[in-house]
């Protein structure tokens, strides 16, 4: 029994490293804040100033973003589950068609970010400012869909 707990352990072990940071990406994305498609699963983000930043398609699934500036970034398509976002900066951020599974939003500013058609399924919103973004086709925590922020198109 212990030698397979041990097995077990080893292959978790091995399958987690398999999909962590990129030390290449993490260093781009650091310095040019430009990192669309990156992998930054399980990157250690926390205060990161990154205004403006282009993360499109970015993984970063249970990623370490407490406290992280993000105002005006576009992130669409970004796979966020499970990340951390706890008193994130997401001012004006473009987070259309994100998925946000699982993730940690108590106390963020997503005042005007556009959330269009992004998956809050299970997220933690307590304390989150959401005044003027944009939540058309966009899954709450409880699984409703909001169309509420959605407008006409000519």
């Amino acid at each position: 029994m212990k030698l397979f707990a041990l097995l077990l352990s080893a292959v978790l072990l091995c399958f987690g490293s398999l999909h962590a940071v990129s030390p290449e990406d993490l260093d781009r994305l650091l310095g040019t804040k430009n990192c669309p498609l990156c992998n930054l699963r399980q990157a250690e983000l926390e205060e990161a100033l990154l205004t403006g930043a282009d993360l499109r398609g970015a993984d970063l699934i249970a990623a370490k973003m407490h406290r992280i500036d993000l105002r005006n970034a576009e992130m669409a398509e970004a796979k966020m589950s499970r990340a951390d976002l706890r008193s994130a900066d997401l001012r004006s951020a473009v987070l259309k068609s994100v998925n946000l599974i699982g993730a940690d939003l108590r106390s963020a500013n997503l005042m005007n970010a556009n959330l269009d058609g992004a998956t809050l399924i299970e997220a933690k919103l307590d304390y989150a400012t959401l005044q003027g973004a944009v939540l058309c086709n966009t899954t709450l925590p409880d699984g409703r869909v909001e169309y509420s922020g959605c407008t006409l198109r000519e």
